[in-house]
């Protein structure tokens, strides 16, 4: 049986209306994410990954930010219409979104508990600390925002949560801080969780713990997350499908299994074949590298924008843009010359 659409993003592009130029940071994206299906977004920074994140929550800052084309469909209603006011109630509520970097996501000024209450209390009416609970002498933990913030912590794996609830973030650990933001982001129980480099800053073991962690919580409230990142080993352990972003657009797209196995892409062949292998660690076989750097928004190359860096290009490469097309075994990609076997034309 089908599984539901959740959200369908058709031709979104984002621009930014800078002094040196116009930055085309997203450019023709479009994707689907069906109701409890991890979709891995990967690629290069600068590739537009977190932008596509900002876009689906309409957080792009205007100027000099603009959405000039698509749809963002959630549940067949395009977020792209709706008035400010609906998307604060679909905010948090709906689909929420662990930013990339917990030390400047959370206020530095209020207790965390306070940040994980004022979602409760903003979008399930959930009754908080105010100044009326300061004259009655109410402990701000009895209250129910307050306790339903403690059961969010204690969720999330964070020990003595009826402590930690009252800790400023400088008093917590990196690992603990990315907990928060997923206790903050997970309180309301939304549909659709983006995970924006989420692990990027945590050490190994603290990593894992947080991925199983987002695991379990999508099998238990059967929520569907995007998983941002340039972490490949992340990807292969969480997503069922995977878009390959490169320059802005979308290059290739399938299901992870596909993706990992048979690569057609030169950039996502060049991605998974950087990656060090236990079985290389004695060899003394030079790992291959993508040669260059993602090129600058400002100055994109005529033709495909990865051709510069292509082992695999030719002179129409140079000359056309590829568009996204469908292959015969059900993937998207968007390349003149794809990869038949192990780096070949």
């Amino acid at each position: 049986m089908e599984k539901e659409i959740i959200l369908d993003l058709k031709n979104i592009k984002t621009y930014f209306y800078m002094s040196d130029g116009v930055v085309r940071a997203v450019d023709d994206v479009s994707f689907t994410l069906h109701k409890g299906e991890t979709l891995g977004i990967v690629g290069e920074s600068g590739c537009g990954k977190s932008v596509t994140s900002l876009s689906i929550m309409r957080l792009i800052q205007q100027p000099p930010g603009k959405i000039v084309e698509g749809e963002i469909l959630y549940h067949g209603e395009d977020m792209l219409r709706l008035p400010m006011r609906k998307i604060r109630q679909i905010r948090g509520a709906n689909i929420s979104m662990i930013f990339q970097e917990p030390m400047t996501s959370l206020n530095p000024v209020f207790q965390v508990g306070d940040q994980i209450a004022e979602t409760l209390m903003l979008h399930q009416g959930l009754k908080g600390y105010s100044w009326r609970n300061w004259f009655s002498k109410t402990r701000k933990i009895d209250t129910p925002a307050w306790k339903r913030a403690i059961e969010m912590l204690k969720l999330v794996g964070i020990p003595d949560p009826e402590q930690r609830v009252l800790n400023y973030p400088h008093q917590m650990s990196g690992g603990m801080r990315q907990r928060v933001m997923i206790a903050m982001a997970m309180a309301c129980n939304p549909e659709i969780l983006i995970a924006d480099e989420a692990t990027t800053a945590l050490d190994v073991t603290i990593q894992a713990q947080i991925l199983e962690l987002m695991k379990d919580l999508r099998r238990r409230f059967g929520m569907s997350i995007i998983m941002i990142t340039h972490n490949l080993a992340v990807v292969a352990e969480m997503a069922d499908n995977v878009a390959v972003m490169y320059a802005g657009k979308i290059v290739e797209y399938a299901d992870a299994r596909t993706i990992f196995h048979n690569p057609r892409h030169p950039y996502t062949w060049g991605l998974l074949h950087s990656i060090p292998k236990v079985d290389q660690a004695k060899s003394s076989e030079k790992l291959p590298t993508i040669e260059g750097m993602v090129p600058s928004p400002y100055s994109l190359p005529v033709g495909c924008k990865f051709h510069p860096r292509c082992f695999n290009a030719g002179q129409k490469c140079r000359e056309e843009d590829p568009p996204l097309r469908t292959l015969e075994d059900g993937r998207k990609l968007r390349c003149w010359f794809p990869i038949t076997q192990e780096g070949s034309k």
